[in-house]
């Protein structure tokens, strides 16, 4: 399975991708005043070291702060 995961806080934002529990990317960027691009930013530095696509995503988590 390949799962995602976000944060986004106020000074940074982090995406994990896993694929069978284990880490296979990450990304992490600095906070701007636009959380939902920056996330949007992140999550896609996240797949793109991965190699996957959003489609193949079977499970996510998100935390905002």
């Amino acid at each position: 399975m390949i799962a995602a995961g976000i944060d986004i806080g106020s000074t940074a934002c982090k995406a994990v991708i896993l694929k069978d529990g284990r880490l296979v990317s990450h990304a992490i960027g600095a906070a701007t005043t636009k959380p939902v691009d920056t996330a949007k930013e992140i999550y896609a530095k996240a797949l793109a070291k991965a190699g996957v696509k959003m489609e193949v995503i079977q499970t996510y988590r998100y935390n905002a702060t």
